[in-house]
């Protein structure tokens, strides 16, 4: 288990409890800040502060475009905190955009997952057999951010995505 991990279920169990003994009233008009991130760089959306309490979920979409020239095959899935709703599903053909759905299982705690791929019948062999791996974290406290680290360079993703208490977010891969 990651330090990462363990601050995480420390904190959302610490807030757990704070939760169950101290009522915090919403200030009207007040906005958390939320981070998107978007091949790599960081943008800032706002969400209303009301909606950072309790549950939240993300639509996870996964668009083969045509022009990434490979099938992609379910090589593994990991969430680290929430629950599936569905899961990846196990081939995504050129062309064809995969769905699935994460959400939070407890109040004050987000939903965070990856799903990783492996490129087949490619229609340039040397692209099969590569990594293509999407990240996903939605935070009950505001942060929300999305990437695709670990993706093999002769890929690249376009990420749009929102920071609303169910979220979606669309991964289009595309050839380098």
């Amino acid at each position: 288990m990651t330090r990462k991990t363990i601050g995480r279920r420390v904190f959302a169990a610490c807030f757990s409890a704070l939760a169950t003994t101290v009522s915090l009233p919403a200030v009207a008009g007040a906005t958390a800040t939320t981070a998107v991130r978007s091949a790599g760089a960081a943008t800032a959306a706002a969400r209303p502060a009301g909606a950072a309490i309790g549950r939240v979920s993300v639509d996870v979409k996964l668009a083969n475009d045509r022009s990434s020239l490979c099938d992609l095959h379910l090589a593994r899935i990991r969430l680290d905190h929430g629950q599936w709703v569905s899961t990846p599903p196990d081939l995504i053909p050129k062309g064809v955009t995969g769905v699935w759905k994460s959400e939070s299982n407890a109040i004050f705690v987000g939903t965070d997952g990856s799903a990783e791929y492996l490129t087949g019948d490619c229609l340039d062999g040397r692209l099969n057999s590569r990594t293509v791996r999407v990240n996903w974290f939605i935070s009950s406290f505001a942060a929300t951010s999305y990437d695709a680290g670990g993706t093999d360079p002769a890929f690249r993703f376009d990420i749009n995505g929102d920071s609303e208490e169910h979220a979606t977010v669309r991964f289009t891969l595309r050839a380098a």
